[in-house]
Protein backbone atom coordinates (compact mmCIF):
# COMPACT_ATOMS: atom_id res chain seq x y z
CA UNK A 1 0.00 0.00 0.00
CA UNK A 2 1.39 3.23 -0.77
CA UNK A 3 1.50 6.21 1.71
CA UNK A 4 0.19 9.90 0.74
CA UNK A 5 2.60 11.25 2.68
CA UNK A 6 5.72 9.56 1.33
CA UNK A 7 7.54 11.63 -2.02
CA UNK A 8 8.64 9.12 -5.07
CA UNK A 9 11.39 10.22 -7.29
CA UNK A 10 12.30 8.25 -10.49
CA UNK A 11 14.70 5.30 -10.07
CA UNK A 12 17.78 5.04 -12.63
CA UNK A 13 15.57 2.15 -14.13
CA UNK A 14 12.60 4.60 -14.54
CA UNK A 15 14.33 7.22 -15.85
CA UNK A 16 15.53 5.10 -19.01
CA UNK A 17 12.07 3.59 -19.44
CA UNK A 18 10.98 6.97 -19.90
CA UNK A 19 14.16 7.74 -22.40
CA UNK A 20 13.31 4.03 -24.08
CA UNK A 21 9.65 4.86 -24.40
CA UNK A 22 9.92 0.97 -22.73
CA UNK A 23 6.59 -1.00 -24.03
CA UNK A 24 6.11 -2.36 -20.59
CA UNK A 25 4.65 0.91 -19.24
CA UNK A 26 0.93 2.27 -19.99
CA UNK A 27 -0.30 5.58 -21.47
CA UNK A 28 -1.23 6.16 -17.77
CA UNK A 29 1.86 4.71 -15.99
CA UNK A 30 4.32 6.84 -18.34
CA UNK A 31 2.50 9.89 -17.35
CA UNK A 32 2.25 9.53 -14.01
CA UNK A 33 6.25 8.50 -13.84
CA UNK A 34 6.48 11.83 -15.83
CA UNK A 35 4.80 13.63 -12.85
CA UNK A 36 7.32 11.64 -10.30
CA UNK A 37 10.40 14.56 -9.48
CA UNK A 38 11.23 13.64 -6.18
CA UNK A 39 9.53 16.43 -4.65
CA UNK A 40 5.55 15.68 -4.71
CA UNK A 41 4.34 13.95 -2.36
CA UNK A 42 1.94 10.54 -3.63
CA UNK A 43 -0.90 13.38 -2.22
CA UNK A 44 0.44 16.05 -4.78
CA UNK A 45 0.47 13.50 -7.65
CA UNK A 46 -2.61 12.21 -6.70
CA UNK A 47 -4.17 16.13 -7.28
CA UNK A 48 -2.34 16.53 -10.92
CA UNK A 49 -3.59 12.56 -12.01
CA UNK A 50 -7.07 13.22 -11.41
CA UNK A 51 -7.60 11.04 -14.57
CA UNK A 52 -4.97 8.39 -14.32
CA UNK A 53 -7.11 6.05 -12.59
CA UNK A 54 -6.25 4.82 -9.26
CA UNK A 55 -3.03 6.78 -8.41
CA UNK A 56 -1.89 3.84 -5.37
CA UNK A 57 -2.06 0.71 -7.54
CA UNK A 58 -0.41 2.82 -10.56
CA UNK A 59 2.37 3.99 -7.98
CA UNK A 60 2.45 0.42 -6.56
CA UNK A 61 2.69 -1.07 -10.08
CA UNK A 62 5.77 1.55 -10.91
CA UNK A 63 7.16 0.40 -7.75
CA UNK A 64 7.40 -3.34 -8.26
CA UNK A 65 9.00 -2.37 -11.44
CA UNK A 66 11.64 -0.94 -9.86
CA UNK A 67 11.12 2.44 -11.68
CA UNK A 68 10.01 4.75 -8.95
CA UNK A 69 11.90 4.82 -5.67
CA UNK A 70 10.94 6.38 -2.14
CA UNK A 71 13.05 9.62 -1.68
CA UNK A 72 14.86 8.89 2.36
CA UNK A 73 13.32 10.97 4.73
CA UNK A 74 16.25 13.39 6.61
CA UNK A 75 17.43 12.44 10.36
CA UNK A 76 15.55 13.85 13.78
CA UNK A 77 15.26 17.61 13.05
CA UNK A 78 18.25 19.97 14.37
CA UNK A 79 18.80 23.08 14.54
CA UNK A 80 20.35 23.29 11.13
CA UNK A 81 17.69 22.01 9.67
CA UNK A 82 14.32 23.72 8.01
CA UNK A 83 10.83 23.29 10.38
CA UNK A 84 7.53 21.45 8.62
CA UNK A 85 7.05 24.81 7.01
CA UNK A 86 9.83 25.17 5.37
CA UNK A 87 9.85 21.86 3.76
CA UNK A 88 6.42 22.16 2.58
CA UNK A 89 7.38 25.44 1.15
CA UNK A 90 10.06 23.56 -0.87
CA UNK A 91 8.18 20.96 -2.19
CA UNK A 92 4.98 22.70 -3.11
CA UNK A 93 4.79 23.35 -7.17
CA UNK A 94 6.23 26.14 -9.01
CA UNK A 95 3.84 28.65 -9.85
CA UNK A 96 4.20 29.42 -13.52
CA UNK A 97 6.47 31.95 -14.85
CA UNK A 98 9.58 32.13 -17.23
CA UNK A 99 11.41 28.62 -17.11
CA UNK A 100 14.85 28.86 -15.66
CA UNK A 101 16.38 27.17 -19.00
CA UNK A 102 20.18 27.03 -18.73
CA UNK A 103 21.66 27.49 -22.06
CA UNK A 104 25.45 26.86 -22.79
CA UNK A 105 26.93 30.27 -22.73
CA UNK A 106 28.37 31.92 -26.44
CA UNK A 107 31.30 31.84 -27.21
CA UNK A 108 34.20 34.94 -28.41
CA UNK A 109 32.76 36.56 -31.44
CA UNK A 110 35.18 33.79 -33.54
CA UNK A 111 33.60 30.91 -31.77
CA UNK A 112 31.46 28.57 -34.01
CA UNK A 113 28.73 28.38 -30.73
CA UNK A 114 26.24 30.57 -29.97
CA UNK A 115 23.74 30.36 -27.03
CA UNK A 116 21.27 28.40 -29.19
CA UNK A 117 21.10 24.20 -27.74
CA UNK A 118 21.55 20.97 -29.70
CA UNK A 119 18.14 19.85 -30.63
CA UNK A 120 17.98 17.10 -28.41
CA UNK A 121 18.74 19.51 -25.56
CA UNK A 122 15.92 21.91 -26.96
CA UNK A 123 13.51 18.78 -27.05
CA UNK A 124 14.10 18.40 -23.74
CA UNK A 125 14.01 21.86 -22.56
CA UNK A 126 10.94 22.16 -24.43
CA UNK A 127 9.06 18.89 -23.63
CA UNK A 128 10.04 19.95 -19.30
CA UNK A 129 8.89 23.47 -20.08
CA UNK A 130 5.45 21.91 -21.38
CA UNK A 131 5.00 19.30 -18.86
CA UNK A 132 5.45 22.02 -16.03
CA UNK A 133 2.64 23.85 -17.30
CA UNK A 134 0.41 21.44 -18.30
CA UNK A 135 1.10 18.33 -16.69
CA UNK A 136 0.01 15.21 -18.08
CA UNK A 137 -2.38 16.72 -20.68
CA UNK A 138 0.99 18.14 -22.21
CA UNK A 139 1.52 14.08 -23.17
CA UNK A 140 0.58 14.35 -27.14
CA UNK A 141 2.76 18.18 -27.54
CA UNK A 142 5.43 16.18 -25.73
CA UNK A 143 5.54 13.19 -28.00
CA UNK A 144 5.42 15.59 -31.18
CA UNK A 145 8.12 17.30 -30.40
CA UNK A 146 10.20 14.70 -29.20
CA UNK A 147 9.14 12.81 -32.93
CA UNK A 148 11.02 16.05 -34.06
CA UNK A 149 14.35 15.72 -36.53
CA UNK A 150 15.19 18.73 -37.73
CA UNK A 151 15.19 22.04 -36.08
CA UNK A 152 12.47 23.47 -38.29
CA UNK A 153 10.38 20.40 -37.48
CA UNK A 154 11.13 21.52 -33.77
CA UNK A 155 9.99 24.92 -34.25
CA UNK A 156 6.95 24.08 -35.99
CA UNK A 157 5.87 21.59 -33.30
CA UNK A 158 6.73 24.29 -30.58
CA UNK A 159 4.23 26.97 -32.11
CA UNK A 160 1.66 24.33 -32.30
CA UNK A 161 2.28 23.94 -28.75
CA UNK A 162 2.29 27.82 -28.27
CA UNK A 163 -1.33 27.78 -30.23
CA UNK A 164 -2.88 24.92 -27.67
CA UNK A 165 -1.04 26.76 -25.02
CA UNK A 166 -2.64 29.98 -26.00
CA UNK A 167 -6.38 28.51 -25.95
CA UNK A 168 -5.85 26.51 -22.61
CA UNK A 169 -3.73 28.82 -20.49
CA UNK A 170 -4.28 32.44 -21.72
CA UNK A 171 -2.34 34.61 -23.88
CA UNK A 172 0.03 35.37 -21.19
CA UNK A 173 1.30 31.77 -20.59
CA UNK A 174 1.94 31.55 -24.04
CA UNK A 175 3.77 34.34 -24.77
CA UNK A 176 6.14 33.29 -21.71
CA UNK A 177 6.23 29.79 -23.34
CA UNK A 178 7.60 31.25 -26.59
CA UNK A 179 9.89 33.64 -25.15
CA UNK A 180 11.99 30.36 -23.07
CA UNK A 181 11.60 28.40 -26.18
CA UNK A 182 13.50 31.35 -28.35
CA UNK A 183 16.35 31.50 -25.62
CA UNK A 184 16.82 27.55 -26.30
CA UNK A 185 15.75 27.33 -30.41
CA UNK A 186 18.30 24.64 -31.51
CA UNK A 187 20.95 25.85 -34.01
Amino acid sequence: MVQRNVVYRKSEHGAQALAKRDPALSLRSRSLLILVDGKRSVEDLAKLSTGFGEIDDLLGQLDELGMVEAVPEAGPPNASAPGPLARAKASAPAPLGPAKVSAPAPLAAGGAKTGALTLPEAKRAAVRRLTDLLGPTAEDLCLRIEGTRTPQDFLAAVKRAEMILRDVSGAQVAATFMQDMQAIRPA
